[in-house]
């Protein structure tokens, strides 16, 4: 079961994270709240996010990711510009 998220996506209100959240940054806040990396899902589009996408038991890239960071990612999602994030969150029912 997910229970903490990261956001590293260009061009969206949503922004938790920070542009150079790294693995190390992601293991930290896991340790703060008691999670584990499979309790830990992640969302970004750019080279500077694929650290983080590895960092935690779902990486997930933006579908307008470029394929270097597609390539890294457990799944890759809809655009930005399509929502993909909460597309992705309803498909998976993490929301409702």
């Amino acid at each position: 079961m997910i229970k903490i998220a990261f956001f590293d996506v260009d061009g969206t209100l949503l922004r938790l994270g920070h542009k150079e959240l790294s693995a190390n940054t992601v293991a930290a806040v896991l340790r703060h709240y008691g999670f584990s990396k499979d309790e830990a899902i992640a969302f970004g589009d750019g080279h500077n996010d694929i650290e983080m996408l590895e960092a935690v038991g779902m990486g997930v890239a933006m579908g307008n990711a470029k394929d270097e960071v597609k390539a890294k990612a457990d799944f890759v999602c809809k655009s930005v510009e399509d929502d993909g994030i909460y597309h992705y969150c309803i498909e998976n029912k993490l929301i409702f």
